[in-house]
């Protein structure tokens, strides 16, 4: 009858209004959902550009350490330049006095040519032991001039010691030590520039 025919229309009416209604807070859900999606969305867009940046800043302080580090090696490297390192002189030997042991000992030691003036000054070798004679050639060529003697008579001894004359480097240019050696052994031309670069001349040709 029509009575019933009302009543389930209004039973669907109130349905559809419930359906309208839950349709309308998930569409506000989805809405505060999207908002919420669009502001952590610029968030992580901001944090990847302040990661960007801040990678660029660290790129930027590394290069600056690596050219400051390279400086620092140069002017150490400058600095030690006209010095050589005398080890396996026994520790007693020149009483404290080693400026003038050197001085009296080096002559006879690398046969050096009589007259030769070894005009020098200490610098104190930080705690090592054995310690060895740091000792700064006031004149560069008698430096090297007593570098190559060393090599030139090979192993040296004094006293029944085994001596060792080597160049006070830093430790960055000291990495290049065995590779010298093994270029010195095959006879191969090499030379190391500042800050710490091996050019090898091989055949002529430079690398």
């Amino acid at each position: 009858d029509i009575k019933s025919i009302l009543d389930t229309l209004c039973r669907m009416s109130a349905s559809l209004n419930m359906v309208t209604t839950a349709v309308a807070e998930i569409k506000e859900s989805n809405t505060d959902f999207r908002y919420r999606m669009n502001e952590q969305e610029q968030h992580i867009a901001a944090l990847e550009d302040r990661v960007a940046n801040g990678e660029k800043k660290i790129d930027s302080m590394e290069m600056k350490i690596t050219v400051l580090s390279q400086r620092l090696d140069d002017q150490k490297n400058r600095a030690r330049r006209n010095n050589l390192c005398f080890l396996g002189f026994p520790e007693m030997a020149g009483q404290g006095k080693s400026i003038k042991f050197i001085q009296e000992t080096l002559p006879a030691l690398l046969q050096l040519a009589e007259g030769t003036q070894l005009e020098v000054e200490q610098r104190p070798a930080a705690g090592q032991r054995p310690r060895p004679i740091i000792v700064r050639f006031l004149w560069f060529p008698i430096k090297e001039m007593i570098l190559c003697k060393a090599r030139e008579l090979g192993p040296l001894e004094w006293e029944g010691n085994k001596i060792l004359i080597f160049p006070d480097l830093s430790e960055r240019r000291k990495k290049f030590n065995e590779v010298k050696r093994r270029l010195r052994d095959h006879r191969i031309k090499y030379g190391l520039f500042y800050p710490a670069m091996l050019k090898i001349t091989v055949d002529g040709k430079d690398t």
